[in-house]
């Protein structure tokens, strides 16, 4: 199968939590994709971003300050984002990676990649797009996971803070399946949560060992994934991590 062909029945689920068909745990971390429109273009800006979920499905960003998604969000023109959940590790890499020194407005994800409708750009291949309003901008948020899970051998953090609140407004589900867990993948999403923080690290003067440090642990990570993944997808994410840090060193001097 095309890997970019779009499955468009997407069934709509019940916003506010009725529909047990689709269950988020409190206050667990989940990557996603969010996308959010350029108030005066037709551009969109797509982040790879983790969000947490309280209660009635309410969701909270914590997004990186001095990026353009954290711009977004605080901009009270944009009011409604979309949340996408998506088994496809090259679009977090290109999400979390393409462009973060070419400035404002660039897109990350072509046009073709979106499906625009109802005004908003969901993501192709999702497994589930949440459209959502923002409720609260860079506040002091405080998400409560499940504190069920604790016991006197594994005490896990169960509060966790966030800036934004967004509440759910239309919740749709795809109908095929999403893919089997693949370690290279897993190891690839890791890849990408390390390699992205190269900027702030230059931004933050760290000092050459502490930088070399993180590109040992993305290489690492690389190693395995090149030595015993049959992913195509984790080894594409591979090259796009090596084109990101290459520009980024480059950039640096």
């Amino acid at each position: 199968m095309d890997p970019h062909h779009h499955i468009p029945d997407m069934i709509e689920l019940d916003s506010h939590g009725a529909d047990q068909n689709l269950l988020f745990e409190l206050g667990k971390l989940y990557e996603s994709i969010v996308i959010i429109q350029w108030p005066t273009q037709n551009r969109f800006n797509t982040s790879a971003m983790g969000v947490r979920f309280g209660k009635n499905r309410d969701m909270f960003l914590n997004p990186y300050p001095d990026t353009d998604t954290f711009e977004l969000l605080m901009n009270p023109k944009v009011r409604k984002i979309t949340i996408n959940f998506t088994d496809d590790v090259v679009i977090f890499a290109k999400a979390a990676l393409t462009g973060l020194h070419a400035g404002s407005e660039i897109e990350e994800i072509n046009h073709s990649q979106l499906d625009l409708r109802e005004g908003f750009a969901f993501l192709k291949n999702s497994q589930i797009e949440i459209l959502g309003e923002i409720e609260k901008r860079n506040q002091d948020l405080i998400v409560s996971g499940d504190t069920s899970i604790q016991n006197l051998r594994n005490r896990g953090t169960t509060q966790f803070f966030a800036k934004f609140l967004v509440k759910p407004v239309k919740i749709y589900q795809s109908p095929k399946l999403a893919q089997m867990v693949n370690r290279g993948d897993n190891l690839a999403l890791e890849a990408i949560v390390y390699a992205s923080k190269l900027p702030a690290y230059q931004k933050q003067n760290k000092s050459l060992i502490e930088i070399q440090k993180l590109l040992e642990k993305v290489g690492e990570l690389q190693f395995d994934i090149r030595r015993f993944s049959a992913s195509h997808r984790a080894l594409i994410t591979c090259d796009i991590i090596d084109e990101y840090i290459t520009r980024s060193l480059l950039h640096d001097h």
